[in-house]
């Protein structure tokens, strides 16, 4: 009888733990200021509740404005190359019950202003396809921008979702 390791044992372990915790329901967040740096750190976002708006900077002038959004964004990730910026679903990963096939789910903006509008039923077509937990229905997780520019979305059916700022989804 051949035995597992100790070691195989462990992984095995996080192998089932670790997706569950990923897409464990977390209900969203009291609104507060944040700043949001792009994955390459080389620019950053802050986001003012009380100014209700959401400006742009350069890492290396971060005295120098950008360009600014006239909206406070709870969800917000900005892209590396300071363009963009995707404001994602205030409800954190878990939609309520009352979330529509037509209600926003991603808002991506630039300077220029709104820029692509993401539906949830863009990205989830069947809503009553999502499991129920206490708080909502649990739907998946904004990853934030990768290096190609567009905004990876992960679903808790195992889908990934690629979205460009100014284009249609892509699966």
């Amino acid at each position: 009888m051949i035995r597992p390791s100790i070691t195989s044992s462990i992984t095995l372990a996080l192998f089932m733990i670790v997706p569950a915790i990923l897409y464990a329901a977390s209900p969203p967040v009291a609104p507060a200021d944040h700043k949001e740096y792009s994955p390459n750190h080389r620019f950053f976002l802050i986001s003012s509740v009380k100014e209700k708006r959401t400006r742009i900077f350069r890492a290396s002038n971060a005295s120098a404005m950008l360009w600014e959004i006239p909206l406070y964004l709870q969800n917000a990730d900005l892209a590396n190359d300071g363009r963009y910026v995707a404001a994602s679903y205030d409800g954190g990963n878990i939609f309520e019950e009352k979330v529509r096939p037509s209600d926003t789910l991603i808002t991506f903006y630039s300077a220029t202003g709104r820029t692509r509008v993401v539906t949830v039923g863009e990205a989830v077509a069947d809503l009553t396809s999502l499991p129920r937990s206490s708080e909502g229905r649990p739907w998946g997780r904004v990853v934030g921008f990768q290096a190609s520019g567009n905004l990876l979305i992960l679903l808790n059916d195992g889908r990934a979702i690629t979205l460009a700022p100014e284009t249609v989804a892509s699966h």
